[in-house]
């Protein structure tokens, strides 16, 4: 699974196309969100696995991932890319993306970010690993 930190993606936003993501209009922010699930080998990823259709996500699932991944194109773009080698379809691809990244306690300075915050890597992987105790650095 692989998370992103929304304000960094918005400080290079381009208007238009990124405006789900960086300009919504409903008074909140999104932190950290998840970007993906990605099948893993032991060295390196599947991508964008024949499944003998063209990949569609329906847009109840679309409209359904909308809180923590921040725009429709990145839904469609993750299932085709990844989710087809899963072996899932849409709703279960999703589904499973979904409890995994609720399973992951993303610490309150996270939630909401209005103002800027400056953090090396390690610290923000020690503020993870204080919420979720579970983690490890590797």
């Amino acid at each position: 699974m692989v998370m992103s930190w929304s304000p960094t993606h918005c400080v290079t936003a381009e208007e238009g196309r990124d405006d789900e993501q960086c300009a919504r209009t409903d008074g909140l922010r999104y932190g950290f969100v998840l970007h993906g699930l990605w099948p893993q080998y032991e060295k390196g990823y599947p991508e964008a696995c024949p499944i003998g259709k063209k990949p569609f996500v329906p847009n109840e699932v679309i409209n359904g991932m909308k809180d923590i991944m921040p725009s429709r194109g990145l839904v469609i773009h993750e299932y085709k890319l990844h989710g087809t080698c899963s072996g899932l379809d849409p709703v279960q691809y999703y589904d499973l993306s979904r409890r995994l990244f609720r399973s992951v306690r993303i610490p309150e300075r996270f939630n909401n970010p209005f103002e800027t915050q400056y953090l090396s890597p390690r610290d923000v992987e020690e503020e993870f690993m204080r919420a979720n105790t579970w983690l490890r650095p590797d």
